[in-house]
């Protein structure tokens, strides 16, 4: 099977020495989809002064991330990528807090469209939306751009809550928008319930496969 080609860009992560929840959320899933032997992740970050990405070396970044290594410019590469340069058919992967990369989405996602390119963009949450009184309004501003390109653009959207699917899809119908394809995959695990006689159990509920990704 051929594996399914994956960029991520990390261009906010790699440049933060501690870690939100956002960025443990990324982080764990990233290190676990570079453990899948079925798919190719590229791992990215942009390069204002060369206006292109480059390109975060796999091995160093697991590295930096199982060891708590707080400085992470030592996994970025002197390899450049260019968006005309990627793939055909890949997926642009968008798990990182996107809306505050001076890349804006806006003008990110067409050029990927161009490139024949599928984009999934998970959307933790739409608070700065729903409740902006208790966002900067800096935060408002970015995640309004952010939103607005991630329903044009997007093929599919992965949340957390069925809660954000309902909110994304009534914002949809107010702008008399189609919603892209929508997953809810909850973070964290199932446990078992204590008077259960078996052990306690872990289910994993956040999985990108080969398969899902040529989906998309």
């Amino acid at each position: 099977m051929r594996k399914a080609k994956i960029y991520i860009d990390l261009s906010v992560f790699i440049n933060l020495d501690y870690l939100t929840g956002i960025q443990r959320v990324s982080e764990e899933i990233i290190l676990r989809l570079l453990k899948n032997k079925n798919t190719n992740i590229v791992l990215i970050t942009y390069s204002e002064e060369n206006e292109c990405f480059r390109i975060i070396n796999n091995e160093t970044f697991t590295e930096c991330c199982e060891n708590k290594i707080k400085d992470k410019s030592v996994c970025i590469t002197d390899k450049y990528l260019k968006i005309h340069e990627m793939e055909s058919g890949a997926v642009f992967f968008d798990i990182d807090s996107v809306w505050c990369c001076k890349f804006t989405r806006s003008k990110l996602y067409p050029l990927l469209k161009n490139q024949n390119i599928k984009i999934i963009t998970h959307v933790y949450d739409i608070i700065p939306i729903t409740h902006p009184q208790y966002c900067h309004e800096n935060t408002v501003m970015f995640f309004i751009e952010y939103l607005g390109a991630t329903l044009k653009y997007a093929n599919h959207l992965i949340v957390n809550t069925q809660a954000t699917a309902d909110r994304i899809k009534t914002i949809c119908d107010k702008m008399n928008r189609k919603m892209p394809g929508c997953t809810v995959a909850p973070l964290g695990c199932d446990f078992k319930k204590a008077n259960d006689k078996k052990k306690l159990s872990l289910r994993p509920m956040y999985k990108i496969s080969s398969t899902q990704a040529n989906t998309y």
